[in-house]
């Protein structure tokens, strides 16, 4: 076996001491030695950067757990303004003012949340490195409130996760049903991208669920020191009006849409499919052509939100589609959760989005006409059936009869496995949970172990 080239011999033996007993940057250096020893030449710049870049995470992450931590809190953007980190940083900004003073931050490595948030007065960051200040808050933090892990920010292996290593950290996962599995139930899948994920995760101090039934799933996923059971702050709009400051970042074209076609007596239907572990072109032109034409048979409007990871081909897909006044797409980047009282339907695959829209108990319908390949090349999915309380389509002659079902007995069969899962998946949405969560944070960047 070829050993690595001496130019790392020392840096591995200075990083393997700091290695011990941190799993995810052992995981790392194991996957350099494999790289080391097939190494062609010019390939070696790129190598030892990344191997500084480790070094780098290494040492602020022990300087995070040592430094003095002060009542500041630390929100960290998914990407976009949405999900439950919108809600919760929301509600904590309405609390501080209440209660009194608590610094605060959301960090970002968009430019364009960077800027839509400052534009509205709030305190707002982009993660920079070499911004001083910045660092200086960030090792101070004592609390850190996710809502994703660290990959989507940059390609270093350096990310802001290593220096708040010795905060805190809340964690308000945006899926989380298991049925499709995640963090450390999905091994086989994390081990095949950057072990950057496993070393976030296991930093998890308090784990939000969404209810007692998924509790020790989550747990035992993120390895959490503490599970609790509030309510995920997205689904307040769910259970009452937005406010101003909640309709931000929400795609107001999509909306108008919605409500015209309302008003016109037509059915609205979202499809909200998750991504592909192996394939990001898994949705085909064809696929969506044949959802339009559905809709125009049904007197119906299909409004497509596409995952995340999927968005950036939205243009693709545009262009290869003539347009039609039954189908569009809702913004990239966008918050979701206020259109979904807008929705008659939803039309997923493995997504948790349908676990939110039983709250609304509209029908759910599972379209998987690739169900056996997702399995064997993404993830497994859990066999219970409190997560499929829809039918589930494999062709879309099957989808087109399931969303327009119109057998009375049939209805009210899924009508009732909803309630029933809505029951279990969705305690304490009430309205309330945002401020609850923002409450908690409040406590622990205050009281700090007391709380």
């Amino acid at each position: 076996m070829t050993p690595p080239p001496s130019c790392f011999r020392n840096a591995f033996r200075r990083l393997a001491g700091c290695a011990a007993g941190n799993d995810g940057l052992q995981a790392q250096l194991d996957s350099l030695r494999k790289e080391l020893r097939t190494l062609r030449e010019e390939e070696i710049p790129a190598l030892k950067e990344r191997i500084s870049e480790i070094g780098s995470a290494r040492l602020w992450s022990e300087i995070s757990r040592r430094i003095k931590k002060e009542p500041k809190v630390v929100f960290l953007s998914r990407g976009f303004f949405g999900d439950n980190i919108k809600y919760a940083f929301l509600a904590f900004a309405k609390l501080v003012k209440e209660k009194g003073p608590c610094p605060y931050l959301y960090l970002t490595a968009s430019e364009d949340e960077y800027k839509l948030l400052s534009e509205q007065g709030l305190p707002v960051k982009l993660w920079n490195r070499n911004d001083r200040e910045l660092s200086e808050f960030l090792l101070r933090a004592r609390v850190a409130v996710q809502t994703d892990h660290f990959i989507g920010w940059s390609h270093d292996e350096f990310t802001p996760a290593d220096v708040l290593s010795g905060a805190k950290t809340i964690q308000l996962w945006h899926g989380g049903l298991g049925q499709k599995q995640i963090a450390l139930k999905n091994i086989g899948a994390l081990s095949g991208i950057q072990s950057r994920i496993l070393r976030n995760v296991l930093q998890t101090d308090v784990m939000l669920s969404r209810s007692s039934a998924r509790s020790a799933y989550l747990t035992e996923a993120f390895q959490a020191g503490e599970t609790i059971v509030e309510g995920y702050p997205r689904l307040d709009v769910l259970r009452r009006e937005p406010t101003d400051a909640e309709m931000l970042n929400v795609d107001s074209a999509a909306l108008d849409r919605l409500e015209t076609a309302k008003s016109h007596g037509k059915k609205t239907i979202l499809y909200a499919p998750t991504f592909r572990d192996t394939d990001n072109r898994w949705l085909k032109p064809q696929t969506l052509k044949a959802f339009g034409d559905m809709a125009a048979n049904n007197n119906a409007v299909v409004a497509v939100n596409l995952h995340p990871y999927d968005q950036g081909r939205i243009p693709e897909l545009k262009a290869s589609l003539p347009f039609r006044s039954d189908m569009f797409f809702i913004r990239g980047q966008s918050d979701i959760y206020p259109l979904l009282r807008h929705m008659d339907a939803l039309i997923t695959d493995y997504s948790s989005i349908y676990g939110d829209f039983l709250l609304l108990d509209k029908p759910v319908i599972f379209f998987r006409p690739d169900q056996d390949s997702f399995v064997k090349e993404s993830r497994a999915l859990a066999e219970n059936r409190m997560f499929d309380p829809g039918p589930v389509a494999t062709t879309l002659d099957e989808l087109a009869a399931r969303t327009f079902e119109t057998d009375p007995a049939e209805l009210q069969k899924w009508a009732d496995f909803r309630r029933e899962s809505n029951e279990a998946l969705n305690e304490k949405a009430d309205g309330g949970a945002s401020r609850r969560m923002a409450e908690r944070i409040f406590r622990m960047a205050t009281e700090g172990d007391k709380a």
